[in-house]
């Protein structure tokens, strides 16, 4: 009798043991839940803030865009279209793009090159014969076909007349790597704080800070479609030319802005080397 009683004592025990085991089990799932539903709660309230503060910024840029657009079209006009009367002879600031067919071993030559002036005038247009046997001519791209290479220049000439217009200016252009490539330019002719490349100007980045075709850019900027089938280098040239001009004076400050910090911490860092050598401390300036 006694051990049936110790067994049902134990066995109510351990019920009991279960119940509050199963109750700390219950009362702790409810509590993530709480939790969770406030998290999820947070995070909508955040996801509409930033729905709401993107649909305001998109407001605020097409008003802006709008106050700007009647001037901004004038200027965006006058260089796809350049008025009679505008000046034709050289400039400080020229915009430059090239074509380009593949030569043997799949590499790059250039087959036409296009530079105009500030307001838009073409400087020079003309199809330029590789020194290499063309093996593709890209013509759905490039615009290029066989027939232009009866009367293209040869390109050491090419080169040397763009070489010659191109030198001291400020270029401007979209993704200029591959246009100085093909033109042959190094560092040693053309100093960075005289390129101007839409490509690598922030604003003309999409929001993860890469770069976006001219294509684009000219759709959303300058509100005019390009490229719809084969590329022209001059209207690619005058549509780079337009982006920069549209910014040009923000773009300016920018670069002077650089170019101010850049000097200033060479500076330092000669006046450090030389407090160095005599032996003293230089505080920041």
């Amino acid at each position: 009798m006694a051990e049936e009683v110790k067994r049902t004592i134990n066995v109510s025990r351990t019920s009991l043991e279960t119940l509050d085991v199963k109750g700390e089990n219950t009362k702790m799932l409810s509590l993530m839940n709480v939790v969770i539903k406030q998290r999820d709660a947070k995070q909508e309230i955040k996801r509409r803030d930033m729905k709401h503060k993107n649909k305001q910024e998109v407001k605020n840029e097409k008003q802006e865009h709008q106050q700007q657009q009647p001037q901004t079209q004038s200027l965006v006009d006058s260089v796809f279209r350049p008025r009679p009367e505008a000046f034709k002879g050289e400039t400080p600031i020229v915009a430059v793009d090239c074509e380009m067919v593949e030569v043997d071993r799949c590499s790059d030559a250039l087959a036409r090159v296009s530079i105009v002036n500030y307001n838009g005038q073409v400087l020079y247009d003309h199809y330029v014969r590789p020194e290499s046997r063309i093996t593709n001519f890209r013509t759905w791209v490039s615009g290029v076909h066989p027939h232009h290479m009866k009367d293209a220049k040869p390109f050491k000439q090419a080169k040397q007349e763009c070489h010659k217009l191109l030198k001291g200016k400020i270029i401007v252009g979209h993704a200029l790597t591959g246009d100085f490539r093909v033109l042959e330019l190094d560092e040693a002719f053309v100093a960075k704080e005289k390129v101007r490349d839409t490509s690598r100007y922030r604003k003309y980045q999409n929001d993860h800070g890469q770069a976006q075709s001219l294509k684009v850019l000219t759709e959303k900027f300058l509100l005019r479609k390009i490229q719809s089938g084969s590329h022209c280098s001059v209207t690619d040239a005058r549509a780079a030319l337009a982006l920069y001009r549209i910014s040009e004076q923000e773009w300016e400050n920018q670069v002077k802005q650089k170019s101010y910090t850049n000097v200033k911490r060479i500076v330092h860092q000669d006046i450090g080397k030389m407090a160095a050598f005599f032996g003293q401390k230089v505080t920041k300036m």
